[in-house]
């Protein structure tokens, strides 16, 4: 919990995480800090159409220790404009991803599928925005509460 404090190394390799459905490799480096210099883990927040909650989770999110917004990026799932409007009142880099109707495959199934792809697609612009100053990626949702040693 210590803010220098290196988190465990190992040697260089390829970091597998799993979210959903989908599995993403990221290379990571042989050396790791939870912070440093430059702040908190990047971070990616998932959005959708909630803008008052969003508010909230801002407003909890940015008590916790370290967290700074040039290190969070927010996937909106669809177009919100109070959303957006929310996003870039905080400076926050967001990212759209077009919505896609329901087909044919069955609705249970199918909104799975839908949100492994935002998943996905959102995880890789997020490694994308951040390059190589992020081996890792803090995900969060924006209808959380954090607490102040939450990283």
């Amino acid at each position: 919990r210590d803010a220098g404090r290196p988190l465990p190394t190992g040697a260089a390799g390829v970091g597998r995480v799993t979210v959903g459905l989908i599995a993403l490799e990221q290379r990571v480096p042989e050396k790791t800090h939870a912070t440093g210099a430059e702040g908190c883990f990047a971070m990616l927040m998932f959005c959708n159409n909630r803008p008052q909650l969003l508010e909230q989770t801002l407003d909890s999110l940015f008590t916790v220790r370290g967290v700074l917004v040039d290190k969070l990026v927010a996937s909106q799932d669809g177009s919100n404009p109070a959303v957006a409007a929310v996003l870039a009142q905080r400076g926050i880099v967001h990212f759209e991803h077009a919505k896609k109707p329901m087909g044919a495959i069955g609705k249970k199934k199918e909104g799975a599928a839908l949100i492994a792809e935002h998943y996905k697609w959102a995880v890789d612009k997020a490694f994308g925005h951040f390059g190589e100053s992020a081996a890792h990626l803090v995900i969060i949702e924006d209808d959380m509460l954090f607490a102040p040693d939450f990283l």
